[in-house]
């Protein structure tokens, strides 16, 4: 087994908000992290929290036009002889934006403070339909294409816990990754395994998942 991920060369990138995106920008990205010798593209799946690619589950950036930015990335990148490795801004306002405007109630809340007031974090709550949400965008992400893993930034946890995602192909068999990370939560945790099958892809995840009401909320 090609154990690349313990070492990888990753070429992190995002799209910027307010940017078109036309067909040839997926070939743009890519050949950036050829240019750095990279071996891995990692791609935010989400800008402000609308999805770049066409999901059931979220809305599309409004200029994306028909670019299925997610689906190019991981071609052009197997094409190019990189891994593809889309991750999530799912946790920081900046990447669910969409979501906290329309149900501002989804704001992440602190403990009481000594008036009893309580103080509004910079962050969504995963205890609020927003998890199925993110749930919903993995298994999509998961079905449609063969990424070779996947990533979540600025999940903050008391605890660290390890996110692995083994991919396992119907037709070659072949485990793909185990990726691990460092999760920064305040809310209780306790690790849960969703599986997602298709006729193409059978994917076993490792997720954090909130197991009991946030207290402080």
């Amino acid at each position: 087994m090609n154990r690349w991920y313990e070492r990888p060369r990753i070429y992190y990138d995002w799209a910027l908000y307010g940017q078109d995106i036309s067909g040839d920008y997926a070939q743009h990205v890519v050949q950036k992290a050829l240019d750095v010798h990279a071996d891995t593209l990692s791609f935010c799946t989400v800008l402000g929290g609308y999805a770049l690619w066409p999901s059931d589950v979220t809305p599309r950036y409004d200029r994306l036009g028909n670019v299925d930015l997610m689906g190019d990335l991981c071609r052009l990148s197997h094409e190019a002889g990189l891994y593809f490795v889309p991750w999530w801004l799912a946790t920081a306002s900046g990447g669910t934006a969409c979501w906290l405007e329309q149900n501002p109630e989804w704001y992440l809340v602190g403990p009481p403070l000594e008036d009893g007031s309580q103080k509004r974090q910079n962050y969504i709550c995963y205890n609020t339909p927003y998890r199925d949400i993110v749930y919903g965008e993995v298994r999509e992400i998961l079905a449609r294409y063969p990424v070779d893993g996947i990533y979540f930034d600025q999940l903050r946890a008391v605890v660290t816990a390890l996110f692995a995602v083994p991919i396992l192909s119907a037709n070659s068999a072949h485990r793909c990754l185990s990726y691990p990370t460092s999760f920064l939560f305040t809310i209780p945790l306790r690790v849960c395994l969703l599986r997602c099958v298709n006729s193409a892809m059978a994917a076993c995840v490792l997720f954090v998942l909130a197991c009991a009401p946030l207290s402080m909320k």
